[in-house]
């Protein structure tokens, strides 16, 4: 299915709609029960303002605000997930109990092509990609593509920011990476693709998970040490050949995840994987 992802705040009589993006989603639509919570009803438009598709939407109070009234009711509402936009769709329109909250018409893709500078190279280190296009409602995303553009990862949150970097070290290797950028208008949105890159291999990474760093831990419990490897371009989880060691007690055992009882003091943390290793440090704090 033909579909526009969605998401909006919606506060007060305001509703607040982000740009969204054409993707293709796989989803059969089905009104609320009664009594199963709040929903919207998001039309997509025709030329006109004739229906053409019609989705239901959850509104979920978002913990990042308090709440506005006695009865604990947040003060703004988040409505996220993917609405049904068929090819003929030019609009949306949202409503919550057959009250329109927002609606809104937006110029076809065609009329917008954005100008993209891809970079030289995704050999090492950070790297941009700058666009430019005309309209303040314009956002963009960045992806990546190992496999000639039959699956992508992102690079980039949607954003509005004419230049969008990132780490070439956390690309996958490929003899024919790709880049694509895909601008929206809000309603609608174009893809525009770099010329293949050669992308060095990576292979395995590891991480060192928990303890987070500079954090403090009771000297009279045992601290979680947790680790996990990854290889780049299989895209596989490595929990085997893990050892652990501190640089006051030394080694303190083997695992992707085990339990250590640390002396009082700074602690720099390593996990060794072959010739990976990566480290964190905590602090212990012994009994007063």
């Amino acid at each position: 299915m033909r579909a526009l992802t969605f998401s909006g705040i919606w506060a007060g009589e305001t509703f607040e709609l982000l740009p969204g993006f054409i993707v293709d989603y796989d989803n059969t639509d089905k009104p609320p029960e009664p009594g199963k919570g709040m929903t919207l009803v998001v039309e997509a438009l025709a030329v006109g303002g004739r229906p053409v598709a019609t989705t239901h939407v959850a509104i979920s109070d978002p913990c990042a605000y308090p709440a506005a009234d006695s009865f604990g009711r947040a003060a703004a509402r988040m409505a996220v997930g993917c609405v049904a936009f068929p090819e003929e769709a030019q609009g949306l329109r949202i409503l919550t109990d057959g009250r329109i909250l927002l609606e809104r018409q937006a110029k076809d893709a065609r009329d917008f092509k954005p100008a993209v500078t891809w970079p030289e190279t995704l050999t090492k280190g950070r790297v941009a990609v700058a666009w430019e296009g005309e309209g303040d409602d314009l956002a963009a995303v960045l992806g990546y593509s190992v496999d000639e553009g039959r699956s992508w990862r992102p690079l980039s949150l949607p954003t509005s920011a004419r230049v969008i970097e990132f780490d070439t070290d956390g690309l996958a290797g490929s003899d024919g990476g790709l880049l694509q950028l895909r601008v929206s208008n809000g309603l609608h949105s174009v893809e525009v693709l770099s010329a293949p890159y050669s992308v060095p291999p990576k292979g395995w990474r590891l991480w060192l998970i928990a303890p987070a760093p500079a954090t403090s831990h009771p000297g009279d419990r045992a601290v979680h040490l947790m680790a996990q490897a990854w290889h780049m371009e299989e895209h596989a989880p490595g929990f085997d050949s893990m050892t652990w060691s501190s640089s006051l007690d030394g080694a303190l055992g083997e695992g992707a995840a085990i339990l250590a009882t640390l002396s009082p003091g700074t602690h720099t943390l390593t996990v060794t994987r072959g010739d990976l290793s990566a480290e964190t440090t905590v602090e212990v704090v012994g009994a007063e």
